[in-house]
């Protein structure tokens, strides 16, 4: 005679338990992913604003080299950019001096106007919607380098201080509330070089 054995009340309430639990586990390990995924597109975009501030440090760099190479010129503020940030939206056409590259420039007015035009056509290349703000000081032989660009990857924070002597980008270059609506201030990087030896 077969009898069947129907399955417990308390072995049908412990199937249902691990069923929870499996669910449970999914939850959270899909909360998990969720995290790694966000932690990986932080690290994306935290890679790329280094990139841009790296081409922004070799930029500064390869501007005061030149201007140490034409120390005449850039005592007579000839390399300074005192405009308000403007992004370029179009590569600058270049300023040779002579028509033929393998010619020196005669005058360092001359070599001053090709620097700054090959130096913002790499400026162009190198960060988006850039632009550049330069002072020298002839008194102290520093130039005040400021370069400006909007970063892709739409960092938000704000950028300096609002003491204008320490902000990363001076009032007369990236005024507050300037951007036009939607925009934000672009990023900025400050660099201060020794070009001579000063008054």
């Amino acid at each position: 005679m077969n009898t069947m054995t129907t399955p417990s009340r308390d072995a049908r309430h412990q199937r249902g338990a691990t069923l929870i639990e499996v669910l449970v586990s999914f939850l959270i390990v899909s909360f998990g992913l969720l995290s790694l995924l966000a932690l990986q597109n932080n690290a994306i975009k935290y890679n790329k604003t280094t990139e841009l501030r790296a081409l922004a440090t070799l930029l500064a760099t390869d501007l005061g080299e030149r201007m140490r190479a034409n120390p005449a010129a850039a005592e007579l503020g000839l390399y300074d950019q005192r405009d308000v940030y403007t992004p370029m939206t179009a590569q600058p056409v270049r300023t040779p001096c002579h028509a033929a590259a393998t010619q020196a420039c005669a005058t360092p007015d001359a070599m001053a106007a090709q620097d700054v035009s090959e130096w913002r056509r790499l400026l162009f290349q190198a960060l988006p919607q850039a632009d550049a703000h330069v002072r020298m000081d002839a008194t102290t032989g520093l130039a005040d380098i400021w370069l400006a660009w909007r970063d892709p990857t739409g960092g938000s924070e704000a950028v300096g201080d609002t003491d204008d002597a320490i902000r990363e980008c001076p009032l007369d270059f990236v005024a507050d509330g300037a951007q036009p609506a939607g925009l934000e201030r672009p990023r900025c990087a400050y660099f201060s070089i020794a070009i001579t030896s000063g008054g």
